[in-house]
């Protein structure tokens, strides 16, 4: 649209000024023969006055035109880099969005990784426990039993015979001490008038109070 108009406005000048040249020529004519009888160059002298007039009009015209088009564009102008400056933050804010969600995405995989992990090794450590319920640490640590007649503990006779050793029966006497030392102090019961002493083969039960005694 500007180009349309500077290219009409330039015709409109280049037009005025062929008139204007044409003006003075007509008058140097008038003047070179100084008189007034030929009329008709007088009249073209006029009809070239009013077309230059109609052409000077024309170009205040075209010329403030061309000033409003220029307002235009110089507004739109602004209106386009506007558009620009607010298209380039929302790329900014776009590219800053994708980096936050990738960020954000690699974070939640990592958690999920983790959380995964966590859930198995849970399972696990159930598992685990389970099995530690239903395990009795005393049938494990004490293993009584009955062998041919006999008493035993963890494979240990209780009592005298034939093919039994004192070393064997003092052995699973000391064992059966610490198995009662054991649950008294699991149960937390305290031994008003005994005192027992686990020590292996050489275990004993002491007596307590004035009548003191000991026995292996």
């Amino acid at each position: 649209m500007l180009e349309g108009l500077h290219r009409q406005l330039e015709e409109t000048k280049k037009e005025r000024d062929g008139y204007i040249a044409f003006e003075r020529e007509v008058k140097k004519k008038l003047d070179k023969e100084g008189k007034d009888k030929e009329g008709g160059g007088g009249q073209e002298e006029k009809e070239a006055m009013k077309r230059i007039e109609k052409l000077k009009a024309e170009e205040i015209e075209a010329t403030k035109q061309l000033r409003e088009a220029e307002k235009e564009y110089e507004a739109l102008q602004e209106e386009l880099a506007e558009l620009e400056r607010e298209e380039k933050a929302l790329e900014e804010e776009e590219a800053e969005f994708w980096t936050q969600y990738s960020t954000l995405s690699t974070t939640t995989a990592k958690l999920s990784d983790q959380l995964t992990s966590l859930e198995h090794a849970h399972a696990f450590n159930s598992l685990e426990l389970a099995k530690l319920s239903r395990t009795n640490v005393y049938n494990d640590a004490f293993c009584i039993g009955h062998e041919g007649g006999y008493g035993t503990i963890n494979g240990l006779r209780l009592g005298k015979g034939p093919n039994v050793e004192w070393s064997e029966i003092n052995a699973a006497w000391g064992m059966t001490v610490l198995l009662l030392s054991t649950i008294a102090r699991k149960v937390g019961f305290v031994f008003e008038s005994w005192r027992l002493v686990p020590m292996g083969s050489f275990s004993r039960i002491e007596k307590l109070g004035s009548d003191k005694a000991s026995y292996e």
